[in-house]
């Protein structure tokens, strides 16, 4: 997946780009329009759901297996929303503060600078398009990628969540059935939601 894919969902609502303000429906669409490749995403959660599960419940073998597969296709469907360099850039930042036993409160810092700098990746690369077909670029708030940018964010939080070091994981109630929880349900919501607060972006 590229940098640009939540920006090609949102290069797609636009009225002046063919297909003219299309608005995607369901989460097949959005992974369509997205050209997302299900082998790029790592499978996280998946595993390590597995693997709690099958602790608990060993005679549960099928349900379990289900049960993770069910977590690593929403945690694909999440990463999704989420611009790879920002994936690949913040898993790289983690591993380095992790084996440089940097304490927990940089873990923090470096989870809000990339929060942040999610939906900026996304309005950039979304303006970037535009001004590579010679177009204004859209400064208005009314012209930007308003749910691409939320949605990525939003997706970013529940992604980062299920990393084995991110910082969370010092909060005492942490676990990865509740990552994988957390997982599940962010990406029901985000399904749910893009068909409502999707429309045509102006040009």
């Amino acid at each position: 997946m590229s940098i640009s894919s939540m920006s090609n969902v949102a290069i797609s609502r636009r009225t002046d780009f063919a297909p003219a303000g299309k608005v995607s429906k369901n989460l097949g669409h959005i992974a369509k329009a997205a050209s997302t490749p299900p082998s790029s995403i790592p499978n996280i959660i998946g595993h390590e759901l597995l693997n709690v599960l099958e602790d608990a419940a060993p005679a549960a073998t099928n349900s379990v297996a289900k049960a993770a597969g069910n977590a690593t296709n929403a945690l694909q469907v999440v990463a999704a929303y989420i611009p790879t360099e920002i994936l690949t850039l913040y898993v790289a930042v983690l591993a380095a503060l992790h084996q440089s036993g940097q304490d927990i409160r940089n873990g923090w810092f470096i989870f809000n600078v990339f929060l942040f700098a999610t939906p900026a990746v996304v309005w950039l690369v979304f303006a970037g398009k535009i001004k590579a077909a010679n177009k204004n670029i859209p400064w208005k708030p009314k012209q930007w990628p308003l749910w691409e940018m939320f949605a990525a964010a939003f997706a970013y939080v529940a992604w980062a969540f299920t990393l084995p070091t991110n910082p969370f994981t010092q909060l005492s109630w942490y676990s990865a059935s509740v990552a994988g929880i957390v997982v599940l349900t962010v990406s029901i919501v985000l399904g749910l939601f893009a068909p409502i607060f999707q429309h045509s972006i102006e040009s």
